[in-house]
């Protein structure tokens, strides 16, 4: 195997993991990695991160975008005709995977390996990542992919370089390390190996925008840190915040949270959505344009409710009759309403799309288990065989 094909193995030494949350950061400190401590080469094949084999899931966050997390999504196994479970899907902006038993499907942009492919080009459509088996989660960020397989081992392929990486263990405890240019650590300090973050001790859910960190917490309750310029912290200040820092004014314990690019938002338990930070072209989902360091509801369409958040270029809900609703910028059709509008301020219907059991980026898991992705596809991220940006849903090609 070549150098630029090996697999790469660091022990994380975490404990039992849970979640793991990554993020490529524009700003990141050379030699800077996410999972592969000290290591500065790339890998374009699944490479093994030795931990204890009691990892659950991987949820990744995107530079350039949002971050979308694996929490809290539809049952896998559910099918609608008793056959094969569905796909799972882990988006950023410009790679996708797709997962179910022992398939592992990737496809897009490929400048760094991410596709685990074995080679560095872009895909238009699924191709099977290769060297890895059957796995039960996957995360996927600007430029670095990972996976846990069914025995719960880490395995990563990526470039070197980009960002901040941060992990749950079951007993609660956050730890995170690389870049820190913004104090999206908690730790005061670029760390090339995990080191824990205080102030928190019992975390469920991590979630990374560009240069800051959240977490739910067991109570429901939700702490972020980072620089905070656009009251992303959601603690009713602008001001920099190093740890664990409370999240203000949500009526009710959170159910999931996801992170955007300077914005977060969460899923209440009473069905209520609520988001925070910068609110340019929209992204807050409030009616608006103006950023608000203080949690702002959003209302869903025709009443109905969200069960389930998931940031990208625009951010997108899931609601409660398998309708999808998106917000935020249109660019390149990202709000899959199949209009050419600048951006909307709240909630829209995507019109041609029903039944969906699951939402990831800009794309969803229909009910029969098909695929469907919307939005830019410049480097072939829709999946459907061409580099054609699509402003409704279009279905992936290729899953077997």
């Amino acid at each position: 195997m070549s150098d630029r094909r090996r697999k790469h193995r660091a022990r994380i030494g975490l404990g039992a993991l849970v979640v793991l949350a990554h993020v490529a950061c524009g700003g990141a400190l050379p030699g800077s990695r996410h999972l592969d401590a000290g290591a500065d080469t790339d890998a374009t094949a699944p490479g093994d991160v030795p931990s204890d084999p009691d990892v659950a899931e991987v949820a990744a966050a995107d530079g350039p975008v949002d971050e979308v997390s694996s929490d809290g999504g539809a049952d896998a196994t559910d099918s609608t005709d008793g056959a094969a479970p569905r796909y799972q899907v882990a988006a950023s902006a410009y790679h996708l995977c797709a997962w179910r038993d022992s398939d592992l499907f990737c496809w897009g942009r490929n400048h760094a390996g991410e596709l685990g492919t074995g080679d560095q080009s872009d895909w238009q459509g699924p191709t099977r990542v290769v060297g890895i088996g059957a796995v039960k989660a996957v995360a996927v960020g600007d430029a670095h992919t990972c996976a846990v397989d069914t025995g719960g081992h880490v395995l990563c392929w990526l470039g070197a370089g980009r960002g901040h990486t941060c992990a749950v263990t079951e007993a609660g405890q956050v730890f995170c390390w690389g870049d820190d240019c913004c104090a999206q650590l908690g730790t005061a300090g670029n760390n090339l190996i995990p080191e824990r973050v205080s102030g928190i001790a019992d975390a469920v859910q991590i979630t990374a925008g560009y240069v800051h960190t959240c977490a739910r917490r067991k109570d429901g309750h939700v702490s972020c840190w980072g620089p905070n310029s656009y009251g992303e912290i959601g603690n009713g200040t602008n001001l920099v915040a190093p740890g664990p820092t409370n999240v203000g004014a949500l009526p009710a314990p959170a159910a999931q949270i996801a992170s955007g690019l300077f914005h977060s938002c969460a899923l209440l338990t009473d069905g209520q959505t609520f988001c925070w930070g910068r609110g340019m072209n929209g992204m807050l989902g409030d009616g608006t344009q103006s950023d608000h360091n203080l949690p702002q509801p959003v209302t869903m369409p025709d009443g109905d409710t969200a069960v389930r958040l998931a940031t990208g270029l625009a951010s997108c809900a899931r609601l409660a009759t398998g309708r999808v609703a998106c917000w935020g910028t249109n660019a390149a059709g990202a709000l899959g309403d199949g209009t050419t509008a600048a951006l909307r301020d709240h909630p829209g219907l995507i019109p041609e799309l029903s039944g969906a059991v699951d939402v990831a980026g800009l794309c969803a898991v229909r009910g029969g288990g098909d695929v469907v992705c919307w939005g830019p596809n410049g480097t072939g991220q829709v999946g459907d065989g061409t580099r054609v940006d699509r402003n409704q849903p279009t279905t992936v090609v290729g899953l077997p």
